[in-house]
């Protein structure tokens, strides 16, 4: 017997009484699921995770300061510094490609809280290492080995909540509930921001006023020690509240409908998960003026209309070429009498000869040239913000870390927390607002460049602080939010998480190239280059519009509805025939109401 991991996306079929039963099934399921409110639950559970990953992720920021000094005597050579910053990236980005293809083969639940063990582990490792009583231990080689698992742990992450929360989400709160997951990263960072005031206020007494960068000796250099310990460890609280609860979360139903072709564990899945057990069963919302396979209730069977919310009806199956093959009302299915396509070839709904690569390179470039520039200034903040506040070298241990910690917190926090806010309350507009927010960027990274390289120095250097608060806003209001919310919805089931898995392995690939590349624009402490490095950012902003517009699928329909998973899954044939047919109907509207004037 051949190894089921040979096939990554192989179609299971499984046996039913009749395909009547299967279509009532399959209608049901995502008529439950879209008749559900805002799903806190799962929001919340994905979200822990996220806020986790954020937290790690920049908690480097606070924790990379305080390293140099215990381990390096304030004088890291860049080469380490990199290397750290890069460890994290390099595992984020086989977390995300390896775990997405392996939930599109195995499932989402057998895969989901296990990338969380790993974070736990990780963290819990890099918290505890150290040179060794005799320096015997490598300490760089340490840090970057636990932060490369714990990307792996990160990466992972992305794609499997992104999906889970799409999959199990109501159609018309589906943006707001993958932007509300995502909103965890700038809580994450404003997370890390307080623990590192915490922690630093809690020793102050130790590292006082006279603790210079150079002499921190004694007490001094054991509490720099334990604060950078407690920052990394308190990143592993979470995810262990967070673990049990996503262990406890069954898989897809449209996991199972699609790919498994489980239409019976679906449908009992969708049942338990989505049912208030203080309901009575009698008031389903499910099955109140909807159709009861088996039941009394006489509403009419709209089973002909082939364009329904819930996409693709299972009498329209097509066969290895890709032909359909109709099956009778009614008739009996046998597992022989399913058409199942080549298992090497690619799920025959949705062909990549048919042009639908650009979904996936729209994604993956748009999240690629929005990292460049986000982490560029994101994982390098504590360098970027020394530049943009323009200030002086520090010589005690305190002043250097409050006050990052502090300014970190203002222009970075806050305004990332605000964007955040803003996209959750205008999700339905995500393709315009990762459009118009590229553009959006490339003036405030014009604006900000221009500023740094002509005002740094001079009296007016707070108009700098000014307009890079709003491009951190416009970040979290724009593209860094919707390049990960739109990949979780434009594909089909059957690889959803792989290719979104691959479009935010992209955006780190980007993110690695920028870390490379600050380093020449961010050791000279009085250079004013990262002025004209931000303004060349820009050309890269107008690029991922310019992309955007062409390449990046509209989850939406032209009145900014959301449309369902299934049929966004069709291809990009079927969704410019759906935009087609809404503007004929809206053109029809529009006459007739005019007519009727």
């Amino acid at each position: 017997m051949p190894r089921k991991f040979s096939i990554f996306w192989r179609n299971f079929v499984r046996p039913a009484d009749n395909l009547e039963t299967l279509r009532e099934r399959k209608r049901d399921v995502y008529e439950r699921i879209d008749d559900q409110k805002f799903g806190w639950k799962i929001v919340i559970v994905a979200g822990a995770g996220f806020l986790t990953d954020a937290y790690d992720i920049f908690a480097v920021n606070m924790v990379l300061p305080m390293l140099e000094i215990v381990y390096w005597e304030n004088k890291m050579p860049a080469s380490h510094e990199t290397a750290i910053n890069l460890a994290t990236l390099v595992g984020t980005i086989m977390g995300q490609i390896g775990f997405g293809i392996l939930a599109d083969r195995y499932g989402r639940k057998k895969m989901y809280g296990f990338e969380l063990l790993i974070v736990i582990v990780a963290t819990v490792g890099l918290a505890l290492c150290s040179k060794g009583a005799a320096n015997s231990v490598n300490i760089l080689a340490w840090v970057i080995s636990w932060r490369i698992l714990m990307g792996i742990g990160i990466g992972a992450d992305y794609p499997l909540s992104a999906v889970i929360v799409s999959e199990f989400a109501p159609r018309k709160h589906r943006a707001r509930m993958l932007a509300t997951v995502f909103y965890m990263q700038p809580a994450g960072q404003l997370l890390a921001n307080i623990v590192a005031i915490c922690a630093t206020t809690r020793y102050r007494e130790l590292i006082h006023e006279n603790s210079g960068l150079s002499s921190c000796v004694g007490d001094c250099m054991n509490a720099t020690d334990e604060i950078w310990r407690w920052i990394v460890g308190l990143g592993a609280v979470i995810p262990s509240l967070a673990l049990l609860a996503r262990l406890l979360i069954p898989e897809s139903p449209r996991y199972l409908l699609e790919v498994e072709k489980d239409s019976h564990t679906a449908e009992q899945n969708a049942k338990s998960y989505f049912t208030d057990p203080f309901q009575d069963p009698e008031e389903d919302p499910a099955t109140v003026g909807n159709e009861i396979v088996g039941g009394d209730t006489n509403v009419p069977d709209n089973s002909a209309d082939r364009n329904t919310d819930q996409g693709i009806m299972l009498d329209d199956l097509t066969n290895a070429e890709g032909h359909s093959q109709r099956f009778d009302q009614g008739q009996p299915l046998n597992v022989d009498d399913l058409p199942i396509p080549d298992p090497d070839a690619p799920p025959s709904h949705q062909k990549w000869t048919d042009g639908n690569w650009t979904d996936l390179v729209g994604t993956s470039a748009t999240w690629a040239l929005l990292d460049f520039s986000f982490y560029f200034l994101g994982i390098n903040s504590w360098k970027v913000i020394a530049k943009i506040w323009d200030t002086p070298p520090y010589t005690s241990v305190y002043q250097y870390i409050i006050q990052f910690s502090w300014r970190a917190l203002i222009s970075v926090s806050v305004s990332s927390m605000i964007g955040g806010a803003l996209f959750i309350a205008m999700a339905k507009h995500r393709h315009n607002l990762q459009m118009f927010g590229f553009l959006i960027l490339a003036v405030f990274l014009i604006a900000v460049g221009g500023t740094f390289a002509t005002l740094l120095g001079g009296r007016y250097f707070a108009a700098i602080i000014v307009l890079y608060f709003f491009t951190q806003l416009f970040f979290d209001f724009g593209p860094n939010t919707s390049t990960f919310v739109i990949p979780a919805e434009v594909f089909p089931t059957q690889y959803r998480a792989t290719c979104h898995g691959i479009s935010a392995a992209s955006g780190k690939l980007g993110s690695i190239i920028a870390q490379i590349i600050a380093q020449v624009y961010l050791n000279d402490n009085r250079s004013k280059s990262l002025g004209w490095a931000l303004i060349g950012f820009s050309a890269l902003m107008i690029a991922g519009a310019w992309i955007t517009r062409i390449w990046v699928p509209n989850p939406c329909d032209i009145y900014n509805e959301s449309r369902s998973l299934e049929d966004l899954s069709k291809g990009k044939k079927t969704r410019k025939i759906m935009e087609a047919d809404e503007k004929r109907e809206a053109r029809r509207a529009e006459q007739a109401r005019y007519g009727n004037v």
